[in-house]
């Protein structure tokens, strides 16, 4: 996990969102930067996560924990099967404007633990190296 971690530092990529469904992944989310705050939403908000650079995980659980290989969604883990729900319903999460992969490292914890028989916590961070940036999946109307 450090050599990945330590990997996608170096990368000189703006913007890189690391997805773990792994067995104790978190250990890659405990490196953190500074926690990006989401202020109310303008076009020059958006223009300025969008020009920071970002480096950020979403780990399926803890640095201590294993995780399910099956959830709610048939044939996917209780993780992938929270993030799917999340990307394929093209809902705002916040009513902010966007769908950042802040928001959704917010949200994952919750639908995770909706969900019967789960156990894990699902895990977000920036990394350090971050710079204020964030991953946007998504505008909607602002």
């Amino acid at each position: 996990m450090q050599t990945l971690v330590d990997g996608f530092q170096s990368c000189n990529a703006k913007h890189i969102l690391l997805v773990l469904d792994c067995c104790y992944a978190g250990h890659a989310a405990q490196r953190g930067g500074e926690p990006l705050m989401i202020k109310n939403v303008t076009e020059d908000f958006i223009k300025m996560i969008s020009a920071r650079r970002a480096i950020q995980v979403l780990a399926a659980g803890q640095e201590d924990e294993p995780v399910s290989d099956s959830g709610t969604r048939v044939g996917f883990s209780a993780f992938t099967g929270a993030l799917l729900d999340i990307l394929e319903s093209e809902r705002d999460l916040d009513d902010n404007g966007i769908l950042t992969a802040h928001e959704i490292g917010l949200n994952l914890e919750r639908l995770v633990a909706l969900q019967q028989g789960s156990f894990q916590r699902p895990a977000y961070n920036t990394l350090a190296g971050s710079k204020g940036g964030d991953f946007i999946f998504k505008i909607f109307n602002i």
